[in-house]
């Protein structure tokens, strides 16, 4: 296994969303990894694709199961005591948010499979949950956004991609801000569960196709996303 950021563009790219669908796949059959992050996905250079690691954290999904999360990829609605006092449950929507997360990290952070600091990611590392959660919530809003491109801070071997990482961190909040306007986010023991993997995995594939579709450069993406649509495993 080598890590994941030793690749770059595309190949990164193909990596990544095997890494999302393996996950899928996990939560499907009832196991929720826990802390998809940066230090938990790996490259397999035999297998020619990414992997999930630390499958220790992997736990049957169940109301409070053991508090984990690696503050820069963790979603923003769970950057508050409700999730670290265990009232609030982790969902799917959570862990595939947080894999969404790992994308601006890695453009902005890393040239040459080497890490460099960068100002905006290094408030994600604060241990202040609060803090990263102002943090995030400004990065994500459309200004957020703005800022990187105005800065021109996306490192060279993802510049490509970058526009892949800004439609998916949409979807994201979009997710986000629709369940906390119906409260339906803020999920208790007994409470409405926002959307099943499926409708999540359908948005996700969506956006997707839109990138594909719609950005230069970026075409390379059909066959990965026809990949993904051929797996039936979450229906």
């Amino acid at each position: 296994m080598i890590p994941l950021t030793a690749l770059t563009g595309s190949h990164f790219i193909k990596a990544w969303l095997g890494v999302v669908k393996g996950h899928a796949m996990l939560w499907s059959h009832g196991m929720q990894h826990g802390d998809p992050s940066l230090s938990n996905i790996a490259y397999d250079p035999i297998a020619g694709q990414g992997a999930l690691l630390d499958f220790d954290l992997s736990i049957p999904k169940r109301p409070h199961p053991r508090l984990a999360g690696t503050m820069p990829f963790m979603a923003v609605d769970l950057l508050d005591i409700d999730y670290w006092t265990g009232i609030k449950e982790r969902l799917y929507h959570h862990e595939l948010e947080a894999l969404i997360w790992i994308l601006p990290f890695v453009f902005l952070r890393y040239q040459d499979g080497r890490e460099t600091p960068e100002e905006i990611t290094d408030g994600w590392m604060s241990e202040d949950y609060n803090l990263v959660c102002v943090k995030k919530n400004d990065f994500w809003s459309a200004q957020g956004l703005v800022k990187v491109i105005t800065a021109m801070k996306t490192k060279l071997d993802y510049a490509k991609e970058w526009p892949l990482a800004s439609n998916l961190l949409y979807m994201a909040q979009e997710t986000h801000t629709q369940a906390v306007g119906s409260g339906s986010i803020t999920v208790r023991r007994g409470g409405p569960v926002i959307s099943t993997l499926q409708e999540l995995w359908t948005e996700f594939l969506d956006m997707m196709n839109q990138v594909a579709e719609q950005i230069k450069g970026l075409e390379y993406l059909k066959p990965l996303i026809e990949e993904l649509e051929e797996v039936d495993s979450y229906k």
